[in-house]
């Protein structure tokens, strides 16, 4: 509202050479808040080794969550942090304002975040299993505590040949959920799109069973997505398509390519 900056990702102790989350606030002209934290600056450390934020979103009484990755030797866990408007943690939100979450596959990162109008959290993030990093949505409520009434336990894991990069999502205004990344077949990328229904089970209107790939050369990795005005899901990304450059698609409702945008919705 009163359009300030919130950047979110970690810095290096010189102290201990730790990686700790880090938000950084800009007023509108793009100075350093000196308001906000020290400086403008606040550093988190959660674990002795590594704490990386993400993704940040601002919820609409100003309190700031951000989504990211603590690594506590051996595990990789899902983090939650949340302050208010002055970049004070948030002792109303799970513990001391820090949710880590364990899926139990060891390996467990946090990509990307949103809010829904009822005020739950929805995170993007990976998980390890079944020897592949999967695809995984996470629904909590306003506390910090899974939603139990989303798909199992809060935790909806997809195995699509997924592998490790960048994940995004954006809700529909029926309360779907989209979510793009990347996935992997006989070693060509994809764009892959999945689209959940809001209680995270997979969408079978959308798609195949609720997941769209589209290849785009030999390479291509989707990294960003929107829901324009009209409902249509627009994902961009990279393609190493004739050379290595940027690529936008275009996606109705149904998960089909529009063909009506660029060559054939790409």
């Amino acid at each position: 509202k009163d359009d300030k900056i919130v950047a979110v990702g970690y810095s290096i102790s010189s102290n201990t050479n730790n990686e700790n989350l880090t938000l950084v606030r800009f007023t509108k002209n793009g100075k350093l808040d000196e308001s906000f934290g020290n400086g403008g600056l606040i550093v988190t450390e959660i674990s002795n080794q590594k704490d990386i934020g993400e993704s940040v979103a601002i919820q609409p009484d100003g309190k700031i969550i951000s989504v990211g990755t603590t690594h506590h030797d051996p595990n990789f866990d899902i983090i939650l942090v949340r302050y208010d408007e002055y970049g004070q943690l948030d002792p109303y939100f799970g513990l001391g304002g820090i949710v880590i979450t364990d899926i139990n596959s060891g390996l467990d990162i946090g990509k990307s975040l949103a809010i829904q109008n009822d005020g739950k959290l929805i995170v993007a993030g990976f998980t390890y299993s079944e020897d592949n990093f999967c695809m995984t949505l996470l629904r909590y409520d306003s506390n910090g505590k899974l939603d139990s009434t989303f798909a199992k336990s809060g935790i909806a894991i997809t195995n699509i040949n997924s592998r490790i990069g960048k994940l995004d999502l954006a809700l529909q205004n029926d309360g779907k959920i989209i979510l793009i990344g990347p996935s992997k077949v006989d070693n060509t990328h994809h764009f892959t799109v999945v689209r959940f229904n809001n209680n995270g089970s997979l969408d079978n209107s959308f798609g195949n069973n609720g997941i769209t790939k589209t290849i785009i050369g030999d390479f291509s990795e989707a990294e960003s997505v929107v829901v324009d005005s009209y409902g249509n899901i627009v994902v961009a990304g990279t393609t190493g398509l004739e050379n290595q450059a940027f690529v936008v698609a275009m996606y109705n409702q149904t998960g089909i390519l529009d063909p009506g945008f660029g060559l054939n919705g790409i």
